[in-house]
């Protein structure tokens, strides 16, 4: 189960009691968005983005992160 924490500029992620990530928001913009490696491919990024009401992605992004704002949607700039 995720549960969630904060709801201002940082939201974090635990499943089962123990941190998996977080995400970092500014303006409806992602600025950052971290999840532990043994945490990876379970869906912990998308729920962190869900929660926060699919928030824009930002237009610097990693090749992973550029590749995550593809699996997820939403407005992508620079597109």
């Amino acid at each position: 189960m995720i549960r969630f924490l904060g709801e201002n500029e940082y939201t974090v992620a635990y499943l089962d009691d123990e941190y998996a990530g977080f995400i970092r928001v500014q303006r409806n913009e992602i600025i950052e968005v971290s999840v532990l490696p043994q945490h990876r491919r379970k869906g912990i990024a998308t729920a962190l983005y869900n929660h926060v009401g699919r928030p824009n992605h930002s237009l610097f992004r990693t090749d992973e992160g550029n590749a995550w704002a593809h699996a997820v949607g939403g407005f992508i700039p620079n597109e």
